[in-house]
């Protein structure tokens, strides 16, 4: 739903569209403020796959850049409502961004008075059925330089709308001016956001987000769930090398133990052997005295005999 001036009708009666978007366990404040600004009108999301992918592709690069920061909003495909008096005054652009507006998962519409400023850019992703009131600077653009949007984006997937293909409108007082393309190698079409701070470049017919200050591209869902994959699989081999390391290191504490033991056993094994060699040299000097006792007393015995002889 790119670019499209909703018409709700002043009518209290909630549509059927708008009705089954309503919790059941919703309080009478909140139906009767969606009843008021209705946060869907009826229109689907895009005309097609192809403007389908962009849009989304666009909302999660941006996401992704600034989801660390709680003070920068990111929508795809919201109503912005810029009348408090003027219900059916809304516009649902593509995919905004607002700076200095807190995020909010609940947000259903965005209106103007209650944030206190309008989004700063603004992406409109045209197709046949929204390329008219997208380009005609009397309808939206004019709207959107009423509500002081800073920047407004044009991408045509197709390139049979519009060329070329990816314009991006300046506001400058009162009016808006084109931002000059920039000559960026093997990229056909380039452009530079001073809101956003990056570069918008036109690749193999899909709209891509260039960061200057890392030199890499915003990265689409699918790049960033490879990249994540791709991390859970270092992180899961870096566990298991540390997991490997560590037993590792438990065998080769295990071994410096058991050799510890080993020494200890043969330390004492060692002491023990020469426990035992010195108790046999005892006992052989013991013998030895007693065997020489017993010579002595042989002796001394046969004097006596031989001196009673004579």
């Amino acid at each position: 739903m790119s670019s499209k001036i909703a018409q709700q009708s002043t009518s209290l009666a909630v549509p059927s569209t708008v009705s089954r978007r309503i919790p059941r366990r919703t309080s009478n404040w909140d139906i009767e403020r969606e009843r008021k600004y209705p946060s869907s009108d009826g229109r689907p999301m895009a005309q097609n796959i192809t403007q389908a992918r962009e849009l989304a592709q666009a909302y999660f690069s941006l996401d992704h850049h600034y989801c660390e920061d709680p003070n920068v909003e990111v929508c795809p495909d919201m109503l912005i409502y810029y009348k408090k008096k003027g219900p059916q005054r809304s516009l649902a652009p593509d995919v905004f961004v607002a700076f200095g507006v807190r995020k909010d998962s609940k947000r259903k519409t965005y209106n103007v008075w209650e944030e206190g400023k309008a989004p700063d850019w603004v992406l409109e992703i045209l197709s046949d059925s929204t390329a008219k009131k997208d380009l005609d600077p009397e309808l939206k653009q004019r709207i959107y330089c009423r509500m002081g949007v800073r920047e407004v984006w044009l991408f045509d997937p197709t390139g049979e709308l519009t060329h070329p293909r990816l314009k991006g409108l300046h506001l400058a007082g009162q009016a808006y001016r084109p931002l000059p393309e920039i000559e960026v190698p093997q990229v056909p079409l380039a452009l530079y956001s001073p809101v956003l701070g990056l570069q918008l470049h036109v690749r193999d017919d899909s709209l891509r987000f260039w960061n200057p200050n890392t030199g890499q591209y915003l990265p689409t869902f699918t790049e960033a769930l490879r990249d994540r994959l791709n991390d859970r699989q270092l992180r899961q081999k870096a566990e298991q090398a540390q997991q490997k390391a560590e037993q590792a290191q438990q065998k080769a504490e295990q071994a410096q133990q058991t050799e510890r033991q080993l020494r200890q056993k043969a330390e004492q094994f060692g002491l023990n052997e020469r426990q035992l060699r010195l108790k046999a040299e005892r006992s052989r000097l013991k013998a030895e005295q007693e065997l020489e006792e017993l010579r002595r007393r042989f002796n001394a015995k046969e004097r006596q005999a031989d001196a009673s002889a004579e």
